[in-house]
């Protein structure tokens, strides 16, 4: 009888440990899509730079951008990270724009080159809904707008 209430009191053991195994594997799991859910897609990226540029004077229809992306660069976590191409009225000669990152988190462009978050009217109403939708808390937005792709 001793034998058996041993037993016993080892299967609880184990339940309750692999209960919290599981709560905790189910925690994990949730978080991450939470965080994944707070990311922009990069086709959005893309289209708040291009939108950034035109709203700069950049004559995308003449002169169609070539939005290069960078992602082998893992120096600027959280950003994608461009480098933009047009072509010269030659049409056969590409000269380079300049070198971008996108927060994934916020919409906040940056020039790379110059290690400034540039700002454009143009986008400034998607750039919040961006931040309004991303479900960032106040600190975790300012953290993450503090961030920048720049090398030093």
């Amino acid at each position: 009888m001793l034998a058996l209430g041993s037993l016993v009191s080892r299967l609880r053991a184990i339940t309750a440990g692999s209960l919290i195994v599981i709560c905790v594997l189910i925690f994990q799991l949730y978080g991450q899509s939470i965080a994944y859910a707070r990311v922009i897609p990069e086709a959005e990226a893309v289209h708040l730079l291009r939108m950034y540029l035109r709203s700069q004077g950049y004559d995308t229809k003449d002169f169609p951008l070539d939005v290069e992306s960078n992602p082998g660069d893992n120096s600027a976590k959280g950003f994608y990270l461009y480098y933009v191409n047009v072509a010269t009225r030659q049409g056969d000669f590409v000269s380079v724009l300049g070198a971008y990152g996108v927060n994934a988190e916020t919409g906040d462009i940056w020039e790379r080159v110059g290690c400034k978050r540039l700002k454009s009217s143009a986008i400034a109403s998607l750039q919040r809904q961006i931040r309004d939708a991303s479900g960032l808390s106040a600190t975790e937005l300012e953290r993450s707008r503090n961030m920048n792709p720049c090398y030093l």
